[in-house]
């Protein structure tokens, strides 16, 4: 017999979660439709990863072209105080310890597929062709790594002509905000280049990064069986100036056949355990 679940407790937390959401857009309430409402479209919407118009009649009870406008004329017209609202949303439920102790973050990137008229569509980003698509909503966020808790601290929006260390360095700026203390930070390969170690080494922060296997110079460290500690320079193939000297560590796969290559800042001893 297929057991009853009692969805109260759910729908109480829903709601707790869009007037929290209302509160850090600074959404107003309007003439056909509440602010709750709105956050609660937002929300529903993100979880089924769906567009707007497709959960507002079902989730608001009213027209989708009324939660456009109510939404258009609340938000922020420029995406920096729309990150700085939600960079403060972040900092409202952190644990006291993120501020007393250092911890591991991870920074990495999200890009959606986007289907549409991209020359019509501002802000979308051109990228590698994935799931039949060459340009992307994308995001990228930092998390807390600390067991039992799963905190995003950090959120920006990748730009058209953005750079990695542009977008690094707005996410470093959000975790400055929340006066989290930082161990070391695991960064995503889109995150590979030399201007992002160069400015993780001046603040100074420990890295890691998984390297791309680009180039003559990196191809014995992808061989099987290599293991260790090595040493790197990477180097920007659009402007050859710009170069950062890593140590590279090399770690057996999961499967026992490829390893694992990456970028390291000083202040490792030990070579990255693989889980």
């Amino acid at each position: 017999m297929r057991r009853s679940r009692c969805t109260a407790v759910a729908v109480r937390s829903q709601h707790a979660w869009a007037g929290a959401l209302a509160d850090v857009l600074h959404l107003t309430d309007g003439p056909s439709v509440t602010r709750v409402a709105v956050a609660r479209c937002l929300l529903v919407a993100s979880a089924l990863r769906v567009a707007l118009s497709a959960v507002a009649r079902r989730v608001a009870a009213v027209g989708r072209e009324t939660v456009r406008k109510a939404l258009a004329g609340d938000l922020p017209r420029d995406r920096d105080t729309l990150e700085r609202y939600l960079a403060a949303g972040f900092r409202r439920h952190l644990p006291r310890s993120f501020q007393e102790h250092p911890i591991p973050i991870a920074i990495g990137t999200h890009p959606r597929p986007f289907y549409g008229d991209y020359e019509n569509t501002p802000g979308v980003v051109g990228g590698k062709p994935k799931d039949g698509a060459k340009w992307f909503w994308g995001y990228a966020t930092a998390v807390a790594l600390v067991p039992g808790h799963r905190h995003t601290l950090g959120l920006t929006a990748m730009r058209p002509g953005d750079t990695p260390d542009a977008r690094g360095e707005r996410l470093r700026a959000q975790l400055g905000w929340a006066g989290v203390k930082v161990r070391y930070v695991l960064l995503d390969r889109g995150f590979y280049s030399a201007r992002v170690a160069n400015a993780l080494a001046r603040r100074p922060l420990r890295f890691i990064i998984p390297m791309v296997r680009r180039g003559k110079a990196v191809q014995p460290l992808f061989r099987r069986g290599t293991r260790g500690w090595f040493e790197h320079t990477i180097r920007c193939r659009k402007c050859r100036a710009d170069s950062a000297t890593v140590r590279v560590a090399v770690v057996p796969g999961p499967d026992g056949r490829r390893p694992l290559v990456f970028a390291c800042s000083d202040g490792f001893d030990r070579l990255p355990r693989v889980v």
